[in-house]
C-alpha cells in the first residue's frame, strides 16, 4: 500500500517523466523505494495516519506537501535522485546528465572524475535550471557505487583510498564521520508538519581518540578537527564543547591545563603544577599519565641494571662477550656516559698491567741477547 503510494505521488511530482532509459527507471526506483523508508519517520505520522484510514488521496497529497519541502538529511539522497530525474525531463543533453549516463552504462567499471571536473558540471547544470538547487543535491545518486582516488606525494600518484594504512583510513573517517553527523543534526528544521528537535549546542564525546593513530597523527588530530569544524557554515549550531578521553600525551599538549581532568583509579588527581599546552611529551607522560619511575620499557630497564651490576662486580670484563657493544646499545644518553665511564675504568687499568707485563718481558729478551 505505502509502496503504490509512494508511486503515484512520484509520478504526480514528476509528470513528465518517461523512463525511457536504464538511468531514468532506476532513479524513479529509486525514489519510491527511498520515500517509502522515509514514512517511517515521525515526522510523517500524519500521512501513516490518512493510509491507516483509507483516504489515499489526501494521504498522496499530503506526501507530495511534506516531501517537497523537506530539506532535512532525511531527504538528502531522495532529492538528489530527484533533481537529477528532474533535470534528465528538461537538459538531457547537459554534460552532467551526459556524464552519469556514461557512468550507468559502464557500471561494471571503475570511471574516473575529479572532483573539479564534477563540480563544473554540477555548475552548468544549476545555471541552466535557474533555481538555485542546492549543489549537493547534484552529486552523483545513490544509484551508483562511489570509490575514492587520493593523490600522493610519491611516484604512485593516485591510490585507491581502500588501499592506505588502516590508521590513514581510521582517521578520514573519524573526521568526516564528525562532520558528516554535524551537519545532519544543524539540518533539522522547523518543518511544516510541526516542530522537530533542533539543536543549537552540541557535545561530541570522543573514547581513547588516539587508538590505531600513528604518533604524528595524534599530534595533528585536534589541530586538523578543529579546523574541519570551522570550515563548515552551520545554520543552526551555535556551540560545540567536545570531550576527549585520552592516554595520548600529544592530545593533551593541546590542551590548556583548566580544561584537563586527570583521573586515577576512578577518582580526581592533581599530578602536574606544570600547564599542559604546547608542554613536552616527556613530562606528560611522567606527570600527566602518572608514569613511576624512568620513561623506558621495563625490559630495557632490566637489561641496563644488569649491566651495572657486571660492571660493579668484581669480575675480568674481557671475559663477557659482547659487553661494550651491549653498553653502545643504551639510547639514553647520561645511562650509556655512565656505563663507559665504568667500563672504561675498568678495562683500562687491566689493559696499562698488561702492556707493563709486556714490556718487562721485551725488556728481558733484549737483556738476554746483549749477554
Amino acid at each position: 500500500m505505502k509502496l503504490a503510494l509512494t508511486c503515484r505521488s512520484i509520478i504526480l511530482i514528476l509528470p513528465d517523466v518517461t523512463l525511457e532509459n536504464p538511468l531514468d527507471r532506476s532513479l524513479f526506483q529509486y525514489l519510491c523505494v527511498k520515500s517509502k523508508k522515509m514514512l517511517r519517520y515521525p515526522q510523517y505520522k500524519d500521512i501513516n495516519k490518512l493510509i491507516d484510514l483509507g483516504r489515499q488521496d489526501d494521504a498522496v497529497q499530503t506526501y507530495i506537501k511534506y516531501i517537497t519541502n523537506e530539506t532535512s538529511h532525511v531527504s538528502i539522497k531522495f532529492n538528489q535522485a530527484l533533481h537529477t530525474l528532474r533535470l534528465i525531463e528538461r537538459f538531457p543533453d547537459c554534460r552532467l546528465i551526459k556524464f552519469y549516463n556514461s557512468l550507468f552504462s559502464s557500471r561494471k567499471e571503475k570511471i574516473a572524475v575529479s572532483l573539479a571536473t564534477l563540480k563544473i558540471y554540477i555548475s552548468e547544470a544549476i545555471e541552466l535550471t535557474r533555481d538555485n538547487t542546492p549543489q549537493i543535491y547534484l552529486n552523483p545518486p545513490a544509484i551508483f557505487e562511489n570509490f575514492i582516488m587520493l593523490k600522493t606525494g610519491g611516484k604512485e600518484g593516485l591510490v585507491d583510498m581502500e588501499t592506505i594504512s588502516s590508521g590513514e583510513y581510521q582517521k578520514i573517517g573519524l573526521l568526516s564521520s564528525i562532520i558528516y553527523h554535524l551537519k545532519n543534526i544543524d539540518s533539522i528544521q522547523e518543518g511544516i508538519y510541526g516542530k522537530a528537535n533542533k539543536y543549537e549546542r552540541v557535545l561530541l564525546m570522543l573514547d581513547e581518540i588516539e587508538l590505531y593513530f600513528h604518533p604524528d597523527f595524534q599530534r595533528t588530530l585536534v589541530n586538523e578537527l578543529l579546523k574541519k569544524i570551522a570550515l563548515v557554515k552551520f545554520e543552526q549550531i551555535k556551540a560545540i564543547n567536545i570531550l576527549f578521553i585520552t592516554h595520548s600525551p600529544f592530545v593533551l599538549s593541546d590542551i590548556p591545563k583548566d580544561n584537563v581532568l586527570f583521573i586515577e583509579d576512578g577518582e580526581q588527581k592533581h599530578p602536574m603544577s606544570e600547564n599542559t599546552f604546547g608542554a613536552n611529551i616527556h613530562t606528560l607522560l611522567q606527570h600527566g599519565f602518572f608514569l613511576k619511575g624512568v620513561l623506558i620499557g621495563e625490559f630495557a630497564k632490566d637489561k641496563i641494571n644488569e649491566l651495572f651490576d657486571v660492571l660493579n662486580q668484581q669480575v675480568d670484563l674481557n671475559m663477557i662477550p659482547d659487553l661494550e657493544r651491549r653498553i653502545l646499545m643504551v639510547s639514553e644518553p647520561f645511562l650509556r656516559s655512565q656505563l663507559l665511564k665504568s667500563f672504561h675504568e675498568r678495562t683500562s687499568t687491566k689493559n696499562i698491567d698488561t702492556l707493563l707485563k709486556r714490556i718487562d718481558h721485551l725488556e728481558n729478551i733484549i737483556n738476554d741477547r746483549d749477554k
